[in-house]
């Protein structure tokens, strides 16, 4: 007989199953199939792609609201008003999707955003299209919600593939830039548009209900920390490639956007951790909260163990990577690739971290500490790049990224700081103990 804390654990290996083959078969395509195009296109054209969807990336947050979590939240725990909060969601995503793509169409005809040929027009034209497809990405949610994510992920497994094969061919028939714009616009249509089939069919998706003013005011009262939170987030992942654009233009925004490729190959791995076993933490911080920190030091230690080793394989395997996959024009990605990667290491501490912020309600703190990340990116931006182009960026990356998700920890409330526990981290120094490799345990 299976106990309960076996069945926790065989979840959460089962929902990492699913997670980590949708990601390896995107990664497959994002290094394989984009190596293809990125030898095709030429420095310059994969920079006017990256640039379109670096812009595209800094909105995202504010067109999800910061509602995501609370979506999924809402929608186990109060079946009652499902269908109000869901189609309020919905509603104000779509409303505000016209927004937006009415501002930034106005600052690209009004040169706001430099274009200097009609391709790079069209291609941003087509990305800021794609916009369109959030409101339908909150179907998504739902398969998280009901932990049937498999069912999504076979239908953009399909489309994701169809769409690489797609790539190829347009490779060895030669199509322009636009065109592979065009083809990534009508991919996020149709990924979103099948899982809003699927969902609808699997009787996922609540029932109509008008959109409430008074529930879309109380949701954004509690999301608007989480929103700012990761609008910092998109701006400090993504301004270095818009400035490196504008500074230095978009062949030296190519070579940057290759070693970037590279080195975050590893970043979807900690968010797929994090998302399986944050169920047992929060039991145990709600149970015991000696064990929980006792847990919460393992877990730092299981995921700068993970970061060293993403790390250790990237030097040794990647830059040769780059050199077979993208040829010499993207030579000078390497040494900006030995730089960026060692930002990961940080990515791994945050998103482990952003956990016990969630578990201790520290909002504020968070989106604080993401600022002032944010902060000293942009500065460091404005004062590496121009002198230093696609190098100095990713020296602002990791300056970024290491304040926001170490040196801010020293600030924290004492009662729930982290720092001492994420510095002990460093050393592995609990990561061969006994308690460590007792999964089991974690879940109980």
């Amino acid at each position: 007989m299976v106990s309960g804390a076996s069945q926790a654990l065989l979840k959460i290996l089962s929902n990492l199953y699913w997670q980590f083959g949708n990601q390896a078969i995107s990664i497959l395509n994002g290094v394989v199939v984009g190596a293809m195009v990125a030898r095709h296109l030429g420095p310059e054209n994969v920079g006017v792609l990256a640039n379109a969807m670096s812009l595209v990336g800094i909105v995202g947050p504010i067109l999800a609201l910061g509602l995501d979590s609370i979506l999924i939240r809402e929608y186990i725990q109060t079946p009652s008003s499902r269908s109000r909060v869901f189609w309020t969601v919905i509603s104000a995503r779509f409303v505000l999707c016209i927004l937006v793509m009415f501002g930034l169409f106005i600052a690209l005809n009004s040169k706001l955003l430099p274009t200097t040929t009609r391709v790079e027009y069209f291609a941003l034209c087509f990305a800021f299209l794609s916009i369109f497809a959030n409101p339908l990405a909150i179907f998504k949610l739902l398969f998280d919600a009901e932990v049937s994510s498999k069912y999504a992920i076979w239908a953009a497994n399909a489309i994701v593939l169809v769409s690489a094969f797609t790539k190829v061919w347009m490779v060895f028939q030669g199509f322009t830039l636009v065109a592979f714009a065009f083809v990534a616009l009508v991919e996020i249509f149709a990924i979103n548009i099948a899982t809003f089939a699927i969902a609808k069919h699997k009787r996922f998706v609540p029932e109509f209900c008008l959109p409430s003013w008074t529930t879309f005011r109380s949701l954004i009262a509690e999301s608007w920390p989480m929103m700012l939170s990761g609008l910092c987030v998109a701006i400090y992942l993504n301004v270095d490639m818009a400035m490196l654009r504008s500074i230095r233009g978009p062949a030296e925004a190519g070579i940057y956007s290759v070693a970037v490729r590279m080195s975050t190959l590893w970043s979807v791995i900690p968010t797929i951790v994090c998302a399986s076993f944050f169920p047992a933490l929060a039991a145990l911080h709600r149970s015991d909260r000696d064990r929980y920190w006792v847990r919460l030091r393992d877990f730092f230690s299981l995921n700068i163990a993970m970061s060293y080793l993403c790390v250790l394989f990237s030097l040794v395997v990647l830059p040769m990577m780059i050199r077979v996959l993208y040829g010499p024009k993207y030579e000078a990605s390497i040494p900006v690739f030995f730089c960026h990667i060692f930002s990961i290491i940080f990515v791994f501490w945050g998103v482990a971290r952003s956990q016990h912020l969630t578990l201790e309600r520290l909002h504020a703190f968070s989106m604080w500490a993401t600022f002032c990340g944010m902060l000293v990116n942009v500065s460091c931006n404005c004062v590496l790049i121009p002198k230093f182009g696609a190098m100095g960026a990713a020296v602002s990356t990791l300056a970024g990224q290491s304040v926001a998700a170490l040196f801010s920890s020293a600030f924290m409330p004492r009662h729930a700081s982290t720092f001492g526990l994420q510095l002990e981290s460093i050393y592995l120094k609990n990561f061969f103990s006994r308690s460590f490799f007792e999964l089991r345990r974690i879940t109980r």
